[in-house]
């Protein structure tokens, strides 16, 4: 994978990336991208980074069905209109004693609901849960992020305690279980809590505590051990010297590769510091 730095060109033709370099320098927390729309759990912007409406309080993830918008507390999932004015509060299936929501996804008319310890579906033609699926067997291990595939939902496991099953789990649309692969602990090293990932359509792409790791599609079709690559995140400082970004957070695919928030440190005045900007990279 080959990275190189099109902030320039990427924000002088969009509005909407002048306004997500402009939360990456605020270092913004929480961000998920939705395109056309961003969210921090708090605040909802649309294309050209207009505020479209503000929740009261702040959730952990969002989900957008036709003209609806769903929010992800740690019990409930919330339904909104496309004015944010609240329509339906619908309290999540319980999976155990510690089962709260994390994250979702969506698939068609389906809002996935990614639960610490398992995943559940709502249909959002009839409003109501439609099926659970518990992780409890693999033991310790703990929900990470997760992703569609095709018309599977792959969801990433991390260690909740030393020996838990760490790796990569593949269900169906109905919530059956069709595969678990182990994480190659060895080779990869540990999966960081607040990884997020996406599918390219050819690679698993996946933001490791800043470092950007990929697992290709023969990997997760096989039944061995995931093995990760990585994809370096770096660009050229003034001296033409490599410069190491830390991506921060969620990231959003583009038609050659993919762009997210980098961090870096550089030196001012003979003082370290840090800043943060958008930057693209292509594959």
């Amino acid at each position: 994978m080959k990275a190189s730095l099109l902030l320039l060109l990427f924000i002088s033709f969009s509005a909407q990336a002048q306004f997500m370099n402009s939360l990456c320098q605020k270092r913004v927390q929480n961000i998920e991208y939705h395109l056309p729309y961003i969210t921090d759990g708090e605040n909802l912007w649309g294309e050209s980074g207009e505020l479209l409406f503000k929740n009261s309080s702040t959730f952990l993830s969002m989900a957008h069905v036709g003209d609806e918008f769903f929010f992800l507390s740690k019990e409930e999932l919330i339904q909104k209109d496309s004015a944010g004015s609240e329509l339906n509060r619908f309290t999540l299936p319980s999976l155990s004693v510690l089962s709260y929501g994390k994250r979702l996804l969506t698939h068609g008319d389906l809002v996935i609901v990614l639960h610490d310890d398992g995943v559940s579906a709502f249909d959002t033609t009839k409003n109501e849960f439609t099926w659970i699926h518990s992780n409890g067997d693999l033991t310790g291990g703990v929900m990470v992020d997760g992703t569609m595939i095709n018309d599977e939902i792959v969801i990433l496991l991390a260690n909740g305690y030393q020996g838990a099953f760490v790796g990569v789990v593949t269900l169906s649309l109905t919530g059956e279980r069709k595969k678990v692969q182990k994480w190659d602990l060895f080779r990869s090293g540990f999966i960081d809590h607040k990884a997020r990932m996406h599918w390219t359509g050819e690679r698993l792409l996946i933001n490791n505590s800043g470092w950007m790791q990929f697992i290709d599609a023969k990997q997760l079709r096989g039944k061995k051990g995931l093995r990760v690559k990585v994809a370096p995140t770096y660009v050229l400082d003034s001296q033409n010297k490599r410069r190491h970004l830390d991506m921060m957070g969620d990231f959003f695919l583009t038609d050659s590769g993919f762009s997210g928030c980098g961090k870096f440190t550089f030196l001012d005045n003979e003082e370290m510091k840090q800043g943060s900007d958008l930057y693209s990279f292509s594959f």
